[in-house]
């Protein structure tokens, strides 16, 4: 898009293409978001959906526990075939997440993720026309939703998807 080239070309900014997670560091992500040790089976049905995309792993791995695959199957398994579509509407974890939050979450948090990445509860009261226990609450509940994280002074988005189905929200 024109923002996009216009962001790219000034000299404030920096465009960085990451790689997607090789082989270790996907199993590793993995590890973390399953309660038992993944098979190799399962872990490759999240390789195939998120093609080494962090948010993509988490989605997977989201669906897959939705659906009731075991971190143990076996390449026998019917469910092992075929590779899983974290992109559509009606499986989309993320959407799920932030359907999660009730309402004065979400337009807290939508209000935010227009303005900044990174932003203070401050911030996001002024924005979001909300004030105390009510942003506390909203951000509590992105934080505990993995919508954002905190090092206690500073949220900022876990992701851009994320952040950019908060803004289609509004």
């Amino acid at each position: 898009s024109g923002l996009v080239a216009r962001l790219a070309g000034e000299r404030r900014s920096r465009v960085e293409v990451l790689e997607p997670l090789d082989g270790a560091a996907l199993f590793e992500a993995i590890e973390q978001l399953v309660p038992a040790t993944p098979s190799p089976t399962y872990q490759a049905m999240v390789q195939r959906a998120s093609n080494g995309n962090p948010l993509r792993i988490r989605a997977a791995v989201e669906i897959l526990r939705r659906r009731g695959v075991p971190p143990g199957i076996g390449p026998d398994d019917r469910r092992a075939q075929g590779t899983i579509d974290t992109w559509s509407p009606s499986t989309d974890p993320v959407t799920s997440w932030i359907d999660g939050l009730d309402r004065p979450a979400q337009h807290v948090l939508g209000a935010v993720a227009i303005l900044a990445v990174e932003f203070t509860a401050m911030e996001a009261a002024a924005v979001s026309g909300e004030s105390g226990t009510p942003v506390d609450d909203a951000l509590d509940a992105g934080h505990a939703a993995g919508l954002v994280a905190t090092d206690g002074t500073l949220y900022w988005f876990t992701h851009a998807v994320i952040r950019d189905e908060l803004v289609h929200r509004l």
